[in-house]
C-alpha cells in the first residue's frame, strides 16, 4: 500500500476521518480533489476557506486546501484540474479511459511522494469511480465512507434550513442531471418521478447556482428521493470495489480499530477522542411522511435490485433498514408496509434478520 483514498459522500464524517488523518506529518492529505472550485481557486481561497469560513460543523483544523499550493498556477487554479472531473462521466467503470484525470490524479501521489510523505486522498465526488480508482492505482488503500442515505440527507437538510446552504441537496441532483445518459440514472430518474431535465452545458457551479434557486420550493420528499436515488447509483458502483468500508456513524474508537485493521494506519482521534462530533438533531419535514420514505426505497431498488451482484444487494439492504428505522424514529408515523416485508418482497433469497 502506497497511501489512502478515502471516498466518502458529502455529510458523511469524511472531513472529520481526513482531519484525523492531517495530524501526522508524514502524510499529505488532499482535501476533495474533484472540488469545483479547484480550477480556478487563488492563493487567498485556499489560505482562507475551512471549517470556520462557513457554517460546516467541522472540526477546527488549518484551511481544507493548503496542500495544493505547491501546485497553484502562477494565474491561480490547480495543475491539471478541470472543472469536469466534479459531476461529469461521475459513473466511471474500470475499463474506460480518461487521461486526464488519470493525470491529475498522478500528479497529486507525486506530489506527496515527492515530499517523502503518504498520500492521502479524500474524495468527495469519487463514489461512482471507486471501481475506476481502484484500477488505475492499486497500490492504494481504498476506504469507502458510508452513511445511511436517511441520516445522511437529514446532515444536508439541516444545512438548507438552519443555515439557508442547499448545497448538499443541490449537487446531488446535479449529478444525476449530469449523468442523465447512463442507464442507471435514467431508471430511477423515471421510478422516482425526479424533476432532472435534459443535460446543461454549464459550468457546473452555474448549475448548482440554478438549482439554489428552486430547492427552497421542492418539497422534501422530492429533495429525498434526489438524495436517496444518488446515494444508491454511487453505493452499487462503490460497494464491491472498496477494499474497506468504514460506518461513518459507529463510536470514534470502532472506527479508528476498524480503518487500523483494514490500512495498517492509526486515525489520530486527537485529545478528545473523537467524542466533540456534533450529532445531528431531530428536525421537522413539513409535508413529509415515514412513507415517504419507504415508498422512495421500493421505487428505487426495484429498479436495481436485478443488476446488483448478491452481495452487494445484502449490504444495501442493511444500510436500507438502517435508514428506515432512523427516519421512523424522527417522523415518528406509522407505515402501511414494515421495511423488514418490503425488503423480503424485493430481495427473495436473502434472509433479514431482526
Amino acid at each position: 500500500m502506497n497511501g489512502v483514498f478515502l471516498h466518502t459522500g458529502w455529510r458523511t464524517s469524511g472531513t472529520w476521518i481526513w482531519s484525523c488523518l492531517r495530524r501526522d506529518p508524514e502524510k499529505m492529505c488532499f482535501y476533495e480533489p474533484l472540488h469545483e472550485m479547484l480550477p480556478d481557486m487563488s492563493a487567498a481561497q485556499m489560505r482562507e476557506i475551512g471549517g470556520g469560513s462557513w457554517s460546516s460543523r467541522h472540526p477546527e483544523t488549518a484551511p481544507y486546501f493548503i496542500e495544493y499550493l505547491p501546485l497553484l498556477r502562477p494565474e491561480g487554479g490547480v495543475r491539471a484540474a478541470l472543472p469536469g472531473f466534479a459531476f461529469d462521466r461521475f459513473f466511471l467503470g474500470a475499463g474506460a479511459r480518461d487521461d486526464d484525470l488519470l493525470g491529475y490524479v498522478t500528479s497529486l501521489c507525486a506530489a506527496a511522494q515527492a515530499a517523502g510523505r503518504w498520500p492521502v486522498l479524500k474524495f468527495v465526488r469519487s463514489w461512482g469511480r471507486v471501481e475506476w480508482l481502484r484500477h488505475n492505482f492499486p497500490e492504494f488503500a481504498h476506504v469507502l465512507v458510508m452513511r445511511n442515505a436517511w441520516t445522511q440527507f437529514r446532515s444536508g437538510w439541516r444545512c438548507l434550513v438552519e443555515d439557508g446552504n442547499p448545497y448538499f441537496l443541490a449537487a446531488p441532483i446535479v449529478v444525476l442531471e449530469r449523468n442523465a445518459d447512463d442507464p442507471d440514472v435514467a431508471a430511477l430518474v423515471s421510478a422516482l418521478d425526479l424533476p432532472i431535465p435534459p443535460v446543461a452545458a454549464l459550468p457546473p457551479i452555474e448549475r448548482i447556482n440554478a438549482w439554489y434557486r428552486v430547492i427552497p420550493d421542492m418539497p422534501a420528499a422530492m429533495l429525498y428521493r434526489c438524495g436517496f436515488a444518488f446515494w444508491l447509483l454511487g453505493l452499487r458502483r462503490a460497494l464491491p470495489a472498496a477494499s474497506l468500508v468504514l460506518d461513518a456513524d459507529a463510536a470514534p474508537a470502532l472506527l479508528a480499530a476498524r480503518f487500523a485493521a483494514g490500512t495498517g494506519l492509526t486515525l489520530d482521534l486527537g485529545a478528545d477522542g473523537g467524542t466533540a462530533r456534533p450529532l445531528p438533531p431531530r428536525l421537522a419535514f413539513a409535508g413529509m411522511t415515514a412513507q415517504d420514505v419507504v415508498d422512495a426505497h421500493v421505487k428505487a431498488l426495484g429498479r436495481l435490485v436485478e443488476r446488483i451482484d448478491p452481495v452487494t444487494t445484502a449490504r444495501l439492504r442493511d444500510w436500507v433498514r438502517k435508514a428506515e428505522r432512523a427516519a421512523l424514529c424522527d417522523l415518528e408515523q406509522p407505515v402501511a408496509r414494515r421495511p423488514e416485508d418490503l425488503l423480503r418482497g424485493l430481495l427473495p433469497g436473502i434472509a433479514v434478520s431482526h
